[in-house]
């Protein structure tokens, strides 16, 4: 039997391998073919301030899964998935990167996003220093934007059920087993959340495979009313993952650049589009 071992240094460390620790077990509790099993994970004790994950050992192929098989299992790890207090979040923090996301558990959707984003908002201007314009646009997109595009998904007697969330999953976390031929996930931060955001972070691709990926993944998971607002929301769920580059990448200028620049565009289309009616509860 191989394994295969992870370490981390520092407290950030540790916390960032408990918290893959159990994303894993997680995702491998609804589907177990899916990901790779976590063995265990602790601090190494002999050498202070090292700390370690275990997990089982899969031999990949080079290249991105089936989009069929891939989406398929990603349905099925959303659909048969249940929170297990109904809420949105996770019992523990969990790391995309390095960076902690705002696990708090949260009856609202659209609160737990907004926590999420003001959270990342705070963590890219720590890393990049301020900026006025983002500071400008990021109260439109929290006070208007985020309530235009996700509250109608829980009002008009609408409701979206927590799903498990691998919580990162860009294709540098994807892979196929060469022993099974099947798709398979890594490197979780997992968390409770709209099965919609999931497929987000594949938005920048706009490639044949990431095309089939989203229309397959529809064919086991229609998109959420109000269908009209489905294209919006994508881009909304993407920005996050913009937020997280632009933190993880402070020396990249082009990363707050196009930051700016998406979120612009989506206070301009909220702007255009935001009739009263859609806000209330």
């Amino acid at each position: 039997m191989r394994w295969f071992l992870k370490i981390a240094t520092g407290d950030r460390g540790r916390a960032m391998m408990h918290g893959e620790y159990e994303s894993m077990r997680e995702i491998c509790n609804i589907s177990p073919s899916f990901a790779p099993r976590p063995i265990c994970g602790g601090s190494c004790a002999e050498e202070h301030g090292r700390h370690y994950l275990l997990l089982e050992y899969h031999d990949l192929e080079s290249g991105l899964p089936s989009p069929k098989d891939f989406a398929r299992e990603l349905a099925k790890l959303h659909s048969e998935s249940r929170s297990p207090n109904g809420m949105f979040g996770f019992h523990l923090t969990t790391y995309n990167g390095n960076l902690p996301q705002d696990n708090t558990w949260t009856k609202s959707w659209e609160t737990f996003f907004s926590n999420g984003i003001r959270s990342m908002l705070a963590l890219e201007a720590e890393a990049r220093g301020p900026s006025e314009d983002l500071q400008e646009l990021s109260g439109t997109l929290l006070d208007e934007v985020i309530p235009r595009l996700l509250r109608p998904l829980e009002s008009h007697g609408r409701a979206i059920k927590p799903s498990l969330l691998h919580g990162d999953l860009w294709v540098g976390n994807v892979a196929t087993d060469k022993a099974t031929g099947l798709p398979v996930i890594f490197d979780s931060s997992a968390y409770y959340g709209h099965h919609e955001y999931e497929l987000s972070t594949l938005r920048p691709l706009k490639n044949e495979w990431s095309r089939e990926c989203i229309e397959t993944y529809h064919q086991y998971m229609p998109k959420d009313d109000p269908v009209e607002d489905w294209k919006s929301r994508h881009a909304l769920y993407a920005l996050r993952n913009m937020i997280i580059d632009s933190t993880l990448y402070p020396k990249e200028q082009r990363r707050r650049d196009d930051l700016i620049r998406e979120i612009r565009q989506l206070v301009q289309e909220s702007s255009e589009d935001c009739p009263a009616t859609t806000l209330s509860h």
